[in-house]
């Protein structure tokens, strides 16, 4: 797993208005994307994944890489 620069992540979220931080916690990111339990609670570090075939066998791959801690999406 990467190490996390601090000091350069708090750089970059200095770049971000309070308000945008409230306003994404409350209403959420994208609006079509919810929990089926809003009291679960998930938190790690987030890895992406783009499948742009049917064939999903990129997808296992990733699942198979990801390290504890980390949140894929």
């Amino acid at each position: 797993m990467n190490q996390i620069d601090t000091k350069a992540l708090v750089t970059a979220y200095k770049e971000i208005a309070t308000s945008t931080i409230g306003h994404v916690l409350d209403q959420g990111y994208i609006p079509q994307v919810f929990p089926l339990r809003p009291e679960d609670k998930v938190v790690g570090i987030v890895r992406t994944v783009r499948i742009e075939s049917i064939n999903a066998s990129g997808l296992r791959q990733v699942l198979m890489s990801c390290q504890p801690n980390e949140v894929l999406v």
